[in-house]
């Protein structure tokens, strides 16, 4: 007993997009199929009709008129070939009006139907989709030839709904990959690096046509070609063992490289092989110019050997904190001041080395500083350990400036320090000294934007 409501068998349904208000559009082959029924068993109509769980559709009609046949499907109510899908059966009739199966059935009143014979219906999953039956306005005793004539043509009936859900589905897919090629086609446009195919021997299969202009050779030099037929062999040997690594580990594989290329002169890649197929030994090599990167960074390289450079030869103390205080780096000068080993000052606090009648004033200044985005200038004490182990006090102006990154947030500190223990005025005489020679709030000196 099948149901009618059957989850795999309406999602076969509906795979043949058969049914509803359109179900005779382009179904010619089902309308052929029901008029040769209607000719070989000589009865005045003759359906192929599909069931859900509402309703039955014609999508193969011949013979039937009035509401039911303009409108190509019935309510249940009107439906004798939901018992063929429900019994997975046969269903014959020779007079609907004393069958009791049937004789409550709408269409024996509304549609004149008095006798029926309907097959099923099935695909080759085992799901009936609903019956090709005959039907007369008249009682008719079916013989077995008439149910063989309709069990040949509801398998062809089969053959065709099984036919177009397959059609839908290929098309359902080439659209997909139609999508999906268009949107390689967008990705590839939009980038700039070489994207090659390669296989475990070297050999170039193929060029993806993003950025063939780095090419070490023109695209028709290279397809077929191996690695060693373009490369010296110290540098085919590096690219080959990135591919090896990719496939054999199955993971990507990165390697930084320099060509000279025609018309280009030396440019400087990221390769990067991925394993494509491991069972065919194909990778995908992608290849980034990163000439300008790393020129910016050997910018960047010299200009923090100059900066490094000069702030060894600085005479005051240079520094870069974190934005709790800890130092990240400090010159020469600085470590001398502090009195610590250079190698020893970076993860220091500040604070630590702060005279502690100073601290709230060194904080102070910092909270001020922090909040307006100014500089701040402070002259404060710092302790050191003298080398015989005796405490020393050492008097330094400090300068420093809150570092912020791209959102504001502060991240860190940087600045000067100055030893002015020899010509620091007296206390009590300098601005911005108490009475006692602790820095006052005057020696705080916001520097605003």
């Amino acid at each position: 007993m099948s149901s009618l409501a059957a989850p795999a068998r309406l999602a076969a349904l509906r795979a043949t997009a058969l049914t509803g208000p359109t179900c005779g559009v382009a179904a010619l082959a089902l309308d052929r199929l029901a008029r040769l029924a209607s000719h070989l068993l000589d009865v005045p109509v003759a359906l192929v009709s599909l069931v859900d769980d509402r309703a039955q559709y014609f999508p193969g009609l011949h013979g039937l008129g009035g509401w039911a046949g303009a409108a190509r499907q019935t309510p249940l109510s009107h439906s004798f070939c939901q018992h063929v899908v429900t019994t997975d059966a046969p269903l014959v009739v020779a007079d609907a009006r004393t069958d009791p199966r049937v004789a409550t059935n709408g269409a024996v009143a509304d549609l004149g139907v008095v006798a029926y014979c309907g097959v099923p219906i099935r695909t080759e999953d085992g799901h009936v989709l609903g019956s090709l039956c005959a039907i007369d306005g008249a009682p008719r005793a079916w013989d077995d030839r008439d149910l063989a004539v309709l069990r040949e043509l509801a398998d062809a009936a089969a053959a065709e709904c099984t036919l177009r859900a397959a059609n839908r589905h290929l098309a359902a897919r080439e659209a997909t990959l139609a999508e999906r090629a268009r949107e390689l086609e967008a990705l590839f446009a939009a980038m700039h690096d070489l994207v090659l195919v390669i296989d475990r021997e070297g050999v170039y299969r193929r060029i993806v046509p993003t950025a063939p202009e780095l090419l070490y050779r023109p695209p028709e030099e290279v397809i077929g070609r191996r690695l060693h037929d373009l490369f010296p062999a110290e540098t085919a040997d590096r690219f080959l063992g990135l591919i090896h690594a990719a496939l054999d580990t199955g993971r990507p594989a990165s390697l930084a490289y320099t060509l000279d290329l025609p018309g280009a002169g030396p440019t400087a890649f990221e390769g990067t092989a991925s394993p494509l197929d491991v069972a065919e030994g194909l990778v995908l090599w992608v290849a980034r110019d990163v000439t300008a990167r790393v020129a910016a960074e050997d910018g960047l390289r010299a200009s923090e050997e100059r900066f490094r450079g000069i702030s060894a030869a600085s005479p005051v103390g240079i520094f870069h904190a974190t934005l709790e205080g800890h130092v990240e780096y400090a010159n020469p000068r600085l470590a001398e001041i502090w009195g610590v080993p250079a190698e020893d000052l970076l993860g220091l606090r500040w604070l630590d080395a702060v005279h502690p009648d100073d601290i709230d004033a060194l904080l102070g200044g910092w909270t001020i500083a922090n909040q307006s985005g100014s500089e701040f200038a402070l002259r404060f004490r710092l302790v050191r350990m003298e080398p015989d182990g005796q405490p020393e006090t050492r008097w330094v102006h400090g300068r420093s400036a809150v570092i912020r990154d791209a959102a504001g947030v502060p991240v860190g500190s940087v600045g000067t320090v100055e030893d002015i223990t020899g010509h620091r005025r007296r206390p009590g005489r300098g601005a911005g000294c108490g009475a006692h020679g602790r820095p006052g709030a005057a020696a705080i000196r916001p520097r605003g934007p």
